[in-house]
């Protein structure tokens, strides 16, 4: 019974350490993708990076960016649509997970203890869909020349930024 408990237990804590792991590697691509936006921004307009948070350049900004990232390029609708298939396979993946814990746990109980070890196909699953994932980010960069949902969510913070200085220009 404890052998049991403990390839359950540790499974799902080698799972949840795994996903820590994935966050930090996800937050550092994300502020790396960041970077190279900016870059590119500062390039195209031909100032410094660091002259990007010039008040005067705000238009210049808004309207290469716009042009850019705008919803009538074939490249960015592919990216949209491989962001929106890349969160549909994370969170089959989740639940994939979930369901083989379920199983695991319920099959180790009603059945027999030997079934605990199998709590280890968690962390298998979920690092198959990570690496999937991003192999998957990576045909989309290279397909589209932006990884998945990068329009999308430029488009969000251009929306975002644009409300916040129309905010600011009207208030009192």
């Amino acid at each position: 019974m404890l052998i049991a408990i403990l390839h359950t237990l540790g499974a799902v804590v080698a799972t949840m350490a795994f996903g820590v792991i994935v966050l930090f590697i996800s937050s550092w691509e994300n502020e790396r993708s960041k970077k190279v936006v900016q870059h590119k921004l500062a390039i195209t307009l031909g100032v410094a990076v660091d002259d990007l948070a010039d008040k005067r350049l705000f238009s210049r900004i808004i309207a290469s960016t716009s042009e850019r990232f705008s919803n009538d390029r074939i490249s960015n609708r592919l990216s949209d649509l491989c962001g929106t298939v890349q969160t549909a396979w994370g969170w089959f993946g989740w639940l994939l997970q979930i369901a083989t814990f379920i199983a695991v746990v319920w099959f180790t109980f009603a059945e027999s203890l030997s079934n605990a070890i199998y709590a280890w196909w968690i962390i298998a699953i979920g690092v198959f869909f990570f690496v999937t994932s991003v192999l998957f980010a990576l045909a989309c960069r290279l397909l589209t020349g932006r990884y998945p949902g990068q329009t999308k969510k430029v488009r969000k913070t251009m929306a975002e930024v644009l409300s916040a200085q129309r905010k600011q220009m009207t208030s009192p």
